[in-house]
């Protein structure tokens, strides 16, 4: 079932005619109107559910394995365990340090390499079968994880391994690669393109400030109920997300172009177009354009690594405890809530600038913000530098949007597909990287992360340059979302 165009200008509730004479009448139009408005906001109830679950478990997950490892796997004592920071158990403190990140390394594998083969099993299924499914699945791999990880603070004498292998649901199931694949995808089926550089923004405004509080509900929950509250939380979460998704969501399916495209409706051939569709050739150098904006993504998310290394950085630099990296944190997240929730607006609507000059842009402050954190002498320095990273946070979005507009209707979902996998694909590449040069640097040069992250983003500036000079975007209004905009 196809999703009708929804405009900017539409009222979210129909104005109800108050008729005395018919009471009946006035209780289906609240309920259909309800109905409506519910329909008119789309994907955004489950990035505000999803993300708010994802923030409650913040840190927990890796604290959890640091409790699960001294107590259980190594049998220490209570009284070394619960002062395994002081200082007092140096020896103690190292062991579990040590086995803590061979089990962080096992945990990036059993999630990330499965949630490729998820995200290309539920991208041939939305090709033929529409969003909805994929999405369900995807939010149930969470929740199944969250039961999994109550069953292993329950019942404490479960060694760390079932702790890991509670993560590997998320991986099957496609997790946050699959989701937001369908997110994007979803918003590019039903919005027109005037809107939907800004819906895109919106979402990325919702994921950080759900995170956010989430993280901080976190920390209040974990205070009084421990790990199986924060998980029992989190698993509500993503039940509710679950109800909403079958009870309110539409099924947007791609429409088909030919008649030979609606017989071949497998998963196999949607999962060989999900793999050959980046590279399809275009008319207007559409090919270029896709390949050049799935590259900008995959760059800004290998930038995005160099955040593992904040509280080892600043520690060694300007002695930061964990309130000062908190503080910096409460400040640096409305910065990019800023960037996607002010100046992307502004830039798209107001100055009508084309998504690929907002990457840029979003490059160049991302610049600018890496280079400063490499260079910092002070503290205060890490606050100028969010601040001037403020636009950063909008090369997702504009690149996302970009895309969208460069397929049609009938690839949305292929596209963003690649876009997840490309996702999911880079952070098994670029942890281990940045982490060796962090390692063979922290003593001569220790923001040299930040600098090659600089270095990224002055790279996706190129790319971005070339796109909007080479390929402009053509001037057009507004068009059916489920027609080809080329």
């Amino acid at each position: 079932m196809l999703i009708m165009p929804v405009s900017e200008k539409m009222p979210l509730l129909k104005n109800n005619v108050d008729s005395k004479s018919d009471q009946k009448e006035k209780k289906e139009g609240l309920c259909s109107s309800f109905g409506k408005f519910m329909r008119s906001i789309q994907v955004e109830p489950v990035v505000l559910c999803t993300a708010f679950g994802v923030g409650i478990d913040n840190v927990f997950l890796t604290i959890l394995f640091v409790d699960k490892v001294c107590d259980v796997q190594l049998n220490y004592s209570a009284e070394v365990c619960t002062n395994l920071d002081s200082g007092d158990y140096p020896d103690q403190e190292n062991e579990v340090q040590k086995l803590v990140s061979l089990y962080g390394m096992y945990k990036h594998f059993v999630e990330f390499l499965p949630m490729i083969f998820g995200i290309l099993l539920l991208s041939g299924w939305s090709e033929s079968h529409g969003l909805k499914t994929p999405l369900i699945i995807a939010n149930s791999g969470y929740l199944v994880k969250c039961i999994c990880l109550m069953a292993c603070s329950h019942w404490w004498f479960l060694s760390p391994n079932y702790v890991l292998w509670s993560i590997l649901p998320v991986g099957m199931t496609g997790g946050m690669g699959a989701l937001f694949m369908c997110i994007y995808s979803f918003i590019g089926l039903t919005v027109d393109e005037k809107s939907r550089t800004t819906r895109m923004s919106m979402i990325v405004v919702i994921e950080y400030s759900a995170a956010a509080v989430g993280s901080v509900l976190g920390d209040f929950i974990f205070q009084k109920y421990r790990y199986f509250g924060v998980f029992a939380v989190q698993a509500i979460c993503f039940l509710i997300c679950v109800l909403y998704i079958m009870i309110f969501l539409d099924n947007p399916i791609p429409k088909q172009q030919t008649n030979e495209v609606k017989a071949s409706k497998s998963l196999v051939s949607g999962m060989k177009n999900t793999l050959t569709v980046a590279f399809k050739k275009r008319e207007d150098g559409g090919r270029a354009k896709v390949i050049s904006h799935i590259a900008v993504i995959a760059i800004y998310i290998c930038m995005m690594a160099v955040s593992n290394f904040y509280i080892l950085y600043t520690r060694k630099m300007f002695d930061w405890e964990y309130e000062d990296n908190s503080f910096w944190s409460a400040f640096s997240i409305p910065c990019g809530v800023i960037g996607a929730l002010v100046f992307l607006p502004f830039l798209s609507s107001v100055l009508k600038m084309e998504d690929s000059l907002l990457s840029f842009t979003g490059f160049i402050s991302a610049m600018f913000n890496y280079t400063l954190q490499a260079t910092a002498p002070r503290g205060w320095v890490m606050y100028l530098a969010s601040a001037i990273g403020v636009c950063s946070s909008i090369v997702c979005p504009a690149a996302r949007s970009a895309l969208s507009k460069t397929v049609g209707s009938e690839e949305v979902a292929a596209v963003f597909a690649v876009v997840s996998l490309a996702e999911s694909l880079v952070p098994l590449l670029d942890n281990p990287i940045f982490t060796g040069i962090y390692y063979y640097t922290v003593d001569s040069f220790s923001g040299t992360v930040f600098a090659m992250a600089a270095v990224l983003a002055c790279i996706g500036a190129c790319i971005e340059t070339w796109v909007y000079t080479r390929y402009p975007e053509k001037k057009s209004g507004s068009i059916s979302p489920n027609a080809n905009p080329y």
